[in-house]
């Protein structure tokens, strides 16, 4: 239930974004809620899917948001910094990465680069999905984590240019990105419990 009212919440913040103002902060802050909200959507179906082959199609979803988190991550964090938003000659290379991960994922049964193996087993209720990382999967785990400190320096570095208003709202930011931050990690460490991402 909480991530199906998460991803209804990022959806509604993305519509509302759009609708006020079209900047390149407002762009691409609407992108990265349509990606959580994708993501949460699939992730939520697919710990009550009742079988592997439904896990897989909730997997599918997630991977409609998922690659291109980082994009819009570093996108949105570079418009905070510069209202003009992020040069084309440097938009390409992250967005070039977020499609190649879209697309060696969905295209993973014919080569298994991003995962070797799906299992799954049930516990609590819940379908948890055991899975095989491969070569593919580490190379986003790192542009994901490089992504994010990426955006976290650019926040950092507009918290000390700012006025004491923007100040506090590139700290808000900064300090929420941390949080999930600090659970991808605990997820990838396996110290999450259950393994629930």
């Amino acid at each position: 239930i909480f991530l199906f009212v998460s991803a209804a919440l990022c959806l509604c913040l993305c519509i509302h974004a759009l609708r006020r103002q079209t900047t390149a902060f407002t762009r691409s802050y609407a992108g990265l809620m349509l990606c959580a909200a994708a993501y949460a959507l699939g992730y939520g179906l697919e710990l009550g899917a009742p079988d592997l082959i439904h896990v897989q199609v909730m997997l599918r979803i997630q991977y409609l948001g998922i690659p291109f988190l980082p994009y819009f991550w570093i996108s949105l964090a570079w418009a905070y910094f510069d209202p003009h938003g992020m040069p084309l000659r440097w938009k390409s290379l992250p967005l070039c990465l977020s499609a190649a991960v879209f697309l060696i994922f969905q295209t993973n049964d014919l080569h298994h680069l991003y995962y070797t193996s799906l299992e799954y087993t049930r516990s609590d209720g819940l379908s948890i999905t055991r899975i095989g990382k491969g070569a593919a999967y580490w190379l986003n785990i790192a542009y994901l984590n490089i992504s994010i400190a990426i955006g976290a320096l650019l926040l950092f570095r507009a918290w000390r240019q700012a006025i004491p208003l923007y100040r506090q709202q590139a700290l808000m930011l900064l300090a929420g990105s941390f949080l999930p931050w600090a659970f991808h990690l605990l997820y990838q460490t396996g110290v999450s419990p259950q393994h629930i991402d």
